[in-house]
Order: C-alpha cells, then sequence, then structure tokens
C-alpha cells in the first residue's frame, strides 16, 4: 500500500467511512479532496480526527505520527488501540447506541484496532534486518 493515501477500512455496520491516514502527504490530499484546505495535519503521536457535515459524522481518520515509525512496538501498537476506541465512541454516538453489550463494544474495538493495525503496517517500510554471514 501506498504512504501517500488514505487507508481506508471497510467500515461494515459502522455509519461513517474509516480510515487510516499514513502521512501528511496523504493528509493534504484528503482534505485538499474535501474541500478543507486549512485542516492542518495533527502535530500529535497519534489522533483520531472527526469530520462531519450537516451535524453528522462522515469519517474518523486516524493518523500516527511518522515519528513513531522508530518505535514500532507495543507502544505504537497501544496508540493505534487507543485513537480505535475514539472511532468505536464516534460510531456509537452516530448509531445513537447508548449502552452497547459489552461483547459488541469489544469486538467493535477489536475490529478497528486491527484494521488500523493492519493498515498502519502495510504503509510502513519493513525494518531492515541485517544479513547473518
Amino acid at each position: 500500500m501506498r504512504a501517500d493515501q488514505v487507508v481506508w477500512i471497510n467500515p461494515g455496520i459502522f455509519p461513517m467511512s474509516i480510515g487510516f491516514c499514513p502521512s501528511e502527504k496523504a493528509w493534504n490530499r484528503l482534505v485538499k479532496s474535501m474541500g478543507l484546505a486549512t485542516e492542518p495535519y495533527p502535530d500529535t503521536d497519534a489522533r483520531c480526527t472527526v469530520f462531519e457535515r450537516n451535524g453528522q459524522t462522515t469519517r474518523c481518520i486516524v493518523t500516527v505520527s511518522e515519528r513513531m515509525d522508530k518505535r514500532r512496538d507495543v507502544p505504537t501498537m497501544a496508540l493505534l488501540v487507543h485513537e480505535s476506541v475514539h472511532v468505536w465512541q464516534q460510531a456509537r454516538q452516530e448509531m445513537r447506541e447508548a449502552e452497547p453489550s459489552k461483547e459488541f463494544e469489544a469486538y467493535a474495538v477489536q475490529y478497528i484496532s486491527q484494521e488500523m493495525m493492519d493498515a498502519y503496517q502495510a504503509t510502513r517500510k519493513p525494518k531492515r534486518t541485517r544479513r547473518k554471514s
């Protein structure tokens, strides 16, 4: 997958588009396509940005700072889970689901998190490994 394009996940039952934005270049392309050229690239390690139209969520976009690439391990995956919970919270609000069952909530967060981790890994260059002589 290309690092200059948003990776869209299958939204399934969720009432909005959900994407992983792998880079500032991808972000700029996205906001330009939405006519929002003034929306700055998130400056935090990770973020879930919500875009709305007419009071309804249209897109949830998760970003992970490219500086986190040096730490492509548990802390980065934990950030993706954290942001996935925010995506779930937004989806729950849009679905007007005040008290989902614990199992439904767990599966929803698991699904979003797994999709985000897959998108993250697919858009990052693999770490180089030293060949053994």
